[in-house]
């Protein structure tokens, strides 16, 4: 499922889940850094706590959302 990222044409973002496996996708083609708020609703089971399989930076999902600062030229994989 591809995510919706306002107003950002280098920026990619999609969901894959199978059963309980869940993984968010975030992926910025740009030369700036850019922070994506992501919204969880709609998927079943998120955790309360994503670690992106890449960097091994962890984020917190509160109230159904969580923030990702994406480095320039770079993705990452967030998954449980």
């Amino acid at each position: 499922t591809f995510l919706d990222v306002p107003g950002q044409d280098q920026v990619i973002a999609f969901v894959r889940q199978q059963g309980n496996d869940i993984a968010f996708v975030l992926i910025n083609r740009s030369s700036s850094s850019f922070t994506m708020e992501v919204s969880t609703a709609g998927f079943r089971r998120v955790p309360r706590r994503l670690t992106d399989q890449i960097s091994g930076i962890t984020v917190n999902v509160s109230r159904g959302i969580f923030r990702a600062e994406i480095p320039p030229v770079s993705g990452m994989i967030f998954r449980p």
